[in-house]
């Protein structure tokens, strides 16, 4: 009986490293192949360590969702409206900013591909982004007792949009900083 190899690499780095890899170039046309290339791994090892292609998209949507939603849904914070929208924009701003992280964003990107990936992620991807969509309505709706907040569905489509801006403007390589906030600050 032989006994299998231990693994030689780092999965969580691993994971990571595919996650930029399809936040960056999508998935389109990305095989297991093409990874194991990259990360000088066997397909063999992927297979063994993250399953199938489907299961691998999975494995990086949880990834994003724990390490880059979850972060950006929290930083909407504050004692009034104003701090958690400012709060809320100010880090979506240094997070697409960053140069830790590929431009853009995944879950939007994935959205892009929305008719090529598989049925299962795809439906994934589409209820993840009405979970997110519905959390930040939540947080805002909280606040209502403290503000007159109005369409609060109108108020979360705006921040919607200016997350889909960031993004947008992060992968067209244009300049993302945070000094338009200064605009909330207006009589």
């Amino acid at each position: 009986m032989t006994m299998a190899r231990p693994r030689t690499f780092d999965k969580d780095d691993a994971l990571e490293q595919i996650l930029h890899m399809i936040w960056e170039n999508g998935s389109i046309g990305l095989s297991l192949d093409d990874i194991g290339k990259k990360l000088k791994l066997s397909k063999t090892s992927l297979y063994s360590a993250f399953g199938n292609k489907g299961a691998l998209l999975q494995q990086c949507f949880e990834l994003y969702e724990q390490q880059y939603e979850q972060p950006m849904l929290a930083s909407f914070q504050g004692e009034s409206l104003h701090d958690c929208v400012t709060n809320f924009l100010d880090f979506s701003s240094r997070r697409f900013a960053s140069l830790d992280t590929p431009p853009g964003c995944f879950m939007f990107n994935c959205s892009v591909e929305h008719t090529s990936l598989p049925e299962v992620f795809r439906v994934k991807v589409e209820q993840a982004n009405l979970n997110f969509k519905q959390a930040l309505k939540y947080k805002v709706m909280a606040l209502e007792h403290h503000a007159d907040i109005g369409d609060t569905d109108k108020l979360v489509d705006m921040l919607l949009v200016n997350l889909f801006g960031l993004a947008s403007a992060s992968r067209m390589n244009l300049p993302i900083n945070n000094n338009y906030l200064s605009l909330l600050n207006l009589p």
